[in-house]
């Protein structure tokens, strides 16, 4: 299942994209997150959650090449989520970096304490060198993207 998301609330920053292949979801963030898009996003990812049984979605691969970070509000609202997936019994989260090491920097602070394996990856290409098999989920996912951009 493919779904591009568009948060376009009142006063909302923030955008996303993310498909989900159980048991691993792939997910770009895009430009910068206010508290309010934060919210969003966390809502509409719960909403997301909630049509999958428990434990059927274990993995993140998170893609930071554009996203442009957030407030200080928006980072709580991150930890919560990130608390969530703990509790949804997430294993795994890997992020492909992409050149946004302060993004990597305030991502490894959020996830301090929370009882799941977070792995930083410099690139796309990085990642896909150590799991060649999420190329087609991640190649797949883009070209889905740069139509619907189009």
């Amino acid at each position: 299942m493919i779904q591009a998301i568009k948060i376009a609330m009142f006063n909302g920053h923030g955008n996303y994209s993310f498909t989900i292949e159980a048991p691993v979801l792939y997910l770009e963030l895009y430009d910068a997150f206010n508290e309010e898009g934060a919210f969003q996003f966390r809502q509409a990812m719960l909403a997301e959650y909630q049509q999958h049984p428990t434990l059927l979605i274990n993995h993140a691969i998170v893609n930071l090449q554009d996203w442009q970070l957030g407030t200080p509000e928006s980072q709580q609202q991150a930890r919560k989520m990130f608390q969530s997936m703990a509790e949804r019994g997430y294993q795994q989260v890997d992020y492909l970096v992409n050149g946004n090491i302060i993004g990597q920097f305030i991502l490894a602070k959020l996830w301090q304490d929370i009882k799941v394996n977070v792995t930083f990856h410099a690139s796309t290409a990085d990642f896909l060198a150590l799991f060649p098999h999420f190329d087609a989920l991640i190649t797949q996912h883009q070209c889905t993207q740069n139509k619907q951009r189009r």
